[in-house]
């Protein structure tokens, strides 16, 4: 049998973990499937009644058995992976500006019936867009102010062309002979109707 010390030094030891810390309808499934494409062993969403009633073994956990990982409730977990995982890298995904993050995050809304929103308390984007403003740019600014000058973290925005060089790069790892992943593009408004 093995000791409980020595299995969690054996997981702690694997390669290297990356958290994408980029809100959702930022590009984090695309950041998912590049993870998943450079072989990282990926953990996507859950966890959300642990984070909720502050049970973070679970999450604890997650981390030990995974290496990347992306979307709610992980996003908000960046102090905590931290602490717990200090070798770990960060990257905050972005869209191009707050106005295409808020039309996303209303076409998902109108999609979805609101799950995504209702998940981390935001509500109905369409009617609150003054509200969703301001947490999507005070979100992103907490993070780059607590990583800030932190070589862990790397900001990258898909829609500007950041793909597998800068990704790679700062994963130290090499670029794939495959076509960058820009995964769940969103459909317009109009094809909601």
């Amino acid at each position: 049998m093995i000791e409980v010390k020595t299995f969690a030094k054996k997981l702690l030891s694997r390669k290297q973990r990356i958290l994408c810390v980029g809100l959702s309808k930022s590009g984090t499934t695309t950041f998912m499937e590049a993870c998943k494409t450079l072989g990282y062993r990926h953990r996507s969403m859950g966890f959300d009644h642990a984070f909720v009633n502050r049970r973070m073994l679970p999450i604890y956990f997650a981390a030990l058995r995974y290496e990347s990982f992306d979307d709610y409730p992980w996003f908000f977990l960046y102090r905590y992976i931290d602490q717990h995982f200090p070798r770990t890298k960060f990257v905050l995904t972005v869209r191009s500006s707050t106005e295409v993050w808020y039309n996303s995050i209303c076409r998902h809304h109108l999609r979805t019936r609101g799950n995504l929103n209702r998940a981390f308390g935001l509500g109905d984007p369409v009617s609150q867009k003054r509200h969703f403003y301001s947490f999507y740019e005070n979100h992103n600014e907490a993070v780059r102010e607590y990583f800030r000058g932190d070589p862990r973290f790397l900001e990258l925005c898909w829609e500007d062309g950041n793909s597998w060089e800068l990704l790679c790069d700062f994963l130290e790892r090499p670029v794939p002979q495959v076509r960058f992943p820009h995964a769940n593009k969103s459909p317009d408004i109009e094809e909601l109707s």
